[in-house]
């Protein structure tokens, strides 16, 4: 009996040491688990604030300045609040802004407010939640100390003169008639509103006259008196009106006023090959490539250009030779141009012909004296069926200039002397049209001047895509649409 007690009492011992052992092995296998892993915080929060209640209700009449607090859905702080909240007619002083918690406080001297004026707050992008910084959707708000709203509107696009695009950055200044015209330069505006992608609107003013500009403003003082600063103006005072009302502004850099303009090389043609050096700091790229012979790359309308890194001191052309099919072209001329940085070699080009360029040591030296090595280059010119043929068909008129874009540079250009304009010998790509007013006929644009009252001569670009393929024809008619607006319309 002893004996099978004793077994009975060492199984049992055992059973239960085995439980323990295993289930300290599973805690400190959770333990080490817990360990390793990470609490995951979840998606990030990308939802904006919400306005739930304000304490003056939109659209109030007989506002006399004060308090005005916005109640949000979760908690807020103010971000660029000088920049981002504008009231308009413009005050004199910055609005007071306070956020605590989930309101925001604007405080609105009365003594800034002027009688029977109708007043548009807008929050802009001001308010932002607490942790992501998401702003809170535009907030608007429209007020009066008198007892009416004015319901007078202006509208209108910006553009810029030089190239028909929108100009996304201009500000739509409103000075009243009685100012002088040179109070843009030293005054603040009556009115101001910063365009959206180009289009903008100017709500609840007046029935009375004023001076309308637009001005990219780069000092953010809302005056005309920094250089490199693009103004549009109205030759005529403008009414406000009806929806019906729009104005059409064209922005121009007036030149006696830039004095940080530089001067910058074009862009080089494309290129496959390496840069090409003498000294490794001194080098240049081609717009062929050299590195395939079966390989048509020279444009033959364009020439050979070498585009160099460092500006040209000296340069030496009996150092250039072009051979074509290894023949000695004589006839060759070679142009550095305006910004010593791009040397261009111009010949009677032959489609699909095999051509050879020797350079030989010191054909150009740049400021430091230092010499380009020598160097042979190989390459082959297109042929007629590479390239693609534009036909347009234009209104007859001595000072409108079709002009052919390719990467935003102009490509080719022609004066609309005839119903049918052909572009010829295009290479493949996507093109883009647009229209130079030429008012004084000397075939380029000129820019407006302020000072003079001289509006500057504009651009208008063609939505349609223009896609050139090799060996194939497009036409465009632009004979009854669209037109050239006039530039106070």
């Amino acid at each position: 009996d002893f004996n099978l007690n004793s077994s009975y009492h060492c199984n049992e011992m055992m059973r239960l040491m085995n439980r323990g052992l295993f289930l300290i092995g599973f805690l400190v296998g959770m333990m080490s688990c817990a360990n390793i892993m990470t609490p995951d915080g979840g998606p990030r929060d990308t939802k904006a604030p919400q306005l739930r209640r304000r304490s003056v209700a939109d659209s109030t009449l007989g506002f006399r300045g004060g308090k005005i607090q916005f109640e949000f859905d979760e908690f807020i702080q103010i971000k660029d609040a000088a920049s981002q909240i504008q009231i308009s007619p413009l005050v004199s002083a910055n609005t007071k802004a306070s956020a605590h918690k989930r309101t925001l406080t604007l405080e609105i001297p009365d003594s800034l407010l002027l009688p029977s004026t109708t007043y548009q707050l807008s929050l802009g992008k001001a308010v932002v939640d607490l942790h992501e910084g998401n702003p809170a959707d535009e907030i608007r708000f429209t007020f009066s100390p008198g007892q009416f709203f004015d319901s007078l509107s202006i509208r209108g696009k910006v553009f810029e003169s030089e190239t028909g695009l929108p100009d996304t950055a201009a500000w739509i200044l409103l000075h009243t008639a009685n100012r002088p015209d040179s109070a843009i330069s030293y005054e603040k505006p009556f009115y101001a509103v910063k365009n959206k992608m180009g289009v903008f609107e100017l709500l609840h003013l007046p029935g009375r006259a004023f001076k309308i500009y637009a001005l990219r403003d780069l000092n953010n003082n809302l005056k005309y008196d920094a250089p490199g600063e693009r103004i549009a103006f109205s030759n005529s005072n403008i009414v406000p009106g009806d929806s019906l009302l729009q104005v059409t502004l064209y922005t121009f850099l007036e030149k006696d006023l830039d004095s940080s303009k530089t001067v910058s090389s074009p862009k080089p043609g494309v290129n496959s090959n390496k840069p090409k050096a003498g000294d490794a700091t001194f080098t240049y790229v081609l717009n062929v490539d050299t590195s395939n012979l079966k390989s048509r790359s020279l444009d033959i309308t364009q020439g050979l250009k070498f585009t160099f890194n460092q500006a040209v001191k000296n340069w030496d052309e009996t150092k250039i030779r072009l051979y074509q099919d290894g023949i000695l072209d004589a006839s060759v001329s070679i142009v550095l141009d305006s910004t010593r940085k791009i040397l261009k070699l111009n010949t009677d080009w032959q489609q699909d012909v095999l051509y050879q360029v020797q350079l030989l040591e010191g054909f150009v030296q740049d400021t430091l004296l230092r010499k380009m090595q020598a160097d042979t280059l190989m390459f082959r010119s297109k042929r007629k069926s590479d390239y693609g043929y534009f036909t347009l068909l234009c209104p007859v008129n001595q000072n409108l200039v079709a002009q052919l874009m390719l990467n935003n540079q102009v490509i080719r250009e022609q004066a609309c002397r005839d119903t049918i304009l052909n572009f010829n010998q295009l290479s493949p790509g996507s093109y883009q049209l647009r229209l130079l007013k030429d008012e004084n006929g000397n075939g380029q644009l000129d820019a407006g001047n302020w000072k003079q009252k001289r509006q500057p001569e504009i651009v208008e670009l063609i939505p349609n895509e223009i896609l050139i393929k090799a060996n194939w024809e497009q036409k465009l008619d632009i004979r009854k649409k669209p037109k050239l607006k006039k530039k106070d319309e």
